[in-house]
């Protein structure tokens, strides 16, 4: 499908430097639409044991809006428990009906409840809150969207708040049929969850928040790139903290894991579609293991199966600017006490304002277009990752008495 050229013709940043500029940002266009999907009481699952669950619910809305789209190259982010969109209004109308089929698969699967709001663009802008978008070329396969400014955070709190969560006026019924069922069936292809908890390799993995307290452009650069000298100069350089790079990659074994990823293809079934997903699933496995072992470059889907771990850290998402800077780190206690000491000293001094949320290990889940070179592999940490650290900003608030929690 035809996406509209807004963000095919940004120029492409090719530094993680960059995206801390705000002269390498666009206006996004105030007709293209803010999507955001949201696992309802997703606190309250991870506390109960599905972290993973609620990882894979935030991301395979991806994989489905890419099936619309026909590629990966648009607008978008990953929050933990859900994903964020910006699309144009002729996309937003048929990605938001397959999310919504889309929703029902996740509630059969696992028992949450899929929130998906939009807005528009107009709708959310102001002087203080624009929404800005760059583009960072992460690998050959993957380009990041990256936004500055508050415009997409108050999308997703507005959304996750309830606003939204009706149709906008041009797509009343677009999406559903007379009965409000979904008219589209989603497409999940190309979602994968193949991949153990990679331990940390340093010892302790950060899922980390940071949200700067000013509001004037200049500013809040002057704040983020500080935080990123903080991890550089508390935790090394990139090949240092990367969560992937640094630790063990084992693909899964046993049927509770399979599951996670059979389930999806299989609509939330059970019976003999959840039985052909998870054999389907389980020899893919078995192929990677057999080519990882024995050293053979077999294709799948623009892949060669035994180069899939360097392919998973080379096209990591691991650290994104969303409005947010948010960084899944690889690091020794020590490492991460250094930083936080850094980023207390700025939380009360007014400049920021941060959540981590601190255990063993990262989780990757992955999203393959099976039509296209593209590829990207989410990165969040261990038992709740950045949605635990998300909540932990949520009881701050900017100026000297902004205080910090480190969770653990």
């Amino acid at each position: 499908m035809q996406i509209d050229s807004f963000y095919d013709e940004l120029p492409e940043l090719h530094s993680f430097d960059e995206i801390f500029s705000a002269s390498n940002y666009h206006d996004a266009p105030q007709d293209w639409i803010i999507i955001v999907t949201d696992v309802v009481n997703s606190t309250e699952a991870i506390a109960a044991g599905k972290y993973k669950q609620v990882n894979i619910a935030g991301v395979v809305g991806l994989a489905v809006a890419s099936n619309v789209v026909g590629h990966l190259r648009f607008p978008f982010t990953f929050g933990g428990d859900g994903v964020t969109l910006l699309l144009p209004p002729s996309l937003a109308e048929p990605i938001l009906s397959h999310l919504t089929d889309l929703a029902s698969t996740i509630q059969q699967s696992f028992g949450l409840d899929l929130r998906i709001g939009s807005l528009t663009v107009g709708y959310v802008v102001s002087p203080e809150r624009p929404v800005r978008v760059a583009k960072l070329r992460v690998s050959e396969k993957y380009t990041q969207a990256v936004f500055d400014g508050a415009g997409v955070a108050y999308a997703e709190e507005l959304i996750k708040g309830g606003t939204g969560l009706e149709p906008l006026e041009p797509l009343k019924t677009g999406g559903l049929d007379p009965g409000g069922v979904p008219s589209a069936k989603a497409d999940t292809s190309g979602f994968s969850c193949r991949w153990r908890e990679i331990p940390s390799g340093p010892g302790e993995i950060a899922a980390l928040i940071v949200d700067a307290c000013a509001t004037e452009a200049q500013d809040r650069e002057r704040a983020i790139r500080k935080v990123s000298e903080a991890v550089r100069l508390s935790l090394g350089e990139e090949e240092m903290y990367h969560p992937v790079a640094t630790g063990r990659q084992q693909p899964i074994q046993t049927r509770e894991e399979i599951d996670n990823e059979a389930l999806v293809h299989a609509r939330g079934r059970r019976g003999l579609v959840l039985s052909f997903q998870r054999l389907w699933v389980s020899i893919q496995v078995c192929a990677v293991k057999v080519a990882l072992r024995l050293n053979l470059s077999l294709p799948y889907s623009h892949k060669r199966l035994n180069q899939v771990h360097q392919d998973n850290i080379t096209h990591a998402d691991f650290r994104k600017y969303d409005g947010r800077l948010k960084m899944v780190l690889a690091c020794s206690p020590e490492g991460r006490a250094a930083l936080v000491e850094r980023l207390d000293a700025m939380e009360q001094a007014g400049e920021i304002l941060y959540g981590i949320r601190v255990t063993d290990h990262a989780l990757i889940t992955c999203i393959l277009h099976l039509r296209t070179p593209d590829e990207v592999h989410f990165i969040d940490g261990g038992d709740g990752g950045y949605t635990l650290a998300a909540a932990q900003i949520k009881g701050k608030s900017c100026g000297p008495a902004g205080g910090s929690a480190v969770s653990t």
